[in-house]
């Protein structure tokens, strides 16, 4: 039987993650510069341009406790090898306090790649990302807005909402 994960893959996996404290928990960068060589240099063609796909979501770890983890996912959307990666990590007691604190490194990151594009083997990658897939309330906390079950919370229009039960 075949493994879902080649062993060789494992053997390289890194030890140790530089982990600092953030809003309440704490996150390791992973990168995402060195993730994107592994890629491109991983599936042997030569690609003209990286189009990334990004997901930020919190998922509880246990049901017993309120630790949660807020992972940074990438996927390259060109690629043959469509499997995400881990950019970032957060993990806390709730929800990171801070997103700009939370994003602060990948922001960084991200920024450079997308201008300077990606050197693989002395060859410039142009880096583009061209979604960001999120659920509806880790898109209202990346983006800083009302999250959509509050009064007034429609990014598109100025209807305020009205409680019925619920807020609609």
């Amino acid at each position: 039987p075949s493994l879902p994960i080649d062993p060789r893959t494992l053997l390289k996996t890194p030890r140790h993650y530089v982990i600092k404290s953030v809003g309440g928990g704490e996150y390791s960068h992973v990168g995402l510069a060195n993730e994107l060589s592994i890629n491109v240099i991983a599936g042997k063609s030569v690609l003209k341009q990286l189009d990334l796909q990004i997901n930020i979501d919190g998922i509880p770890l246990f049901k017993s406790t309120n630790t949660s983890l807020w992972p940074i996912l990438c996927s390259v959307i060109n690629s043959a090898n469509k499997e995400p990666f881990v950019v970032g990590i957060f993990c806390g007691k709730e929800k990171p306090a801070d997103a700009k604190e939370f994003l602060r490194d990948f922001v960084l990151e991200a920024s450079d790649l997308l201008k300077n594009g990606l050197n693989v083997e002395q060859n410039i990658i142009p880096v583009f990302i061209l979604s960001f897939v999120c659920a509806a309330p880790a898109r209202a906390f990346i983006k800083g807005v009302k999250s959509h079950s509050g009064y007034s919370s429609c990014e598109k229009c100025t209807v305020v909402g009205e409680y019925s039960g619920k807020v609609i």
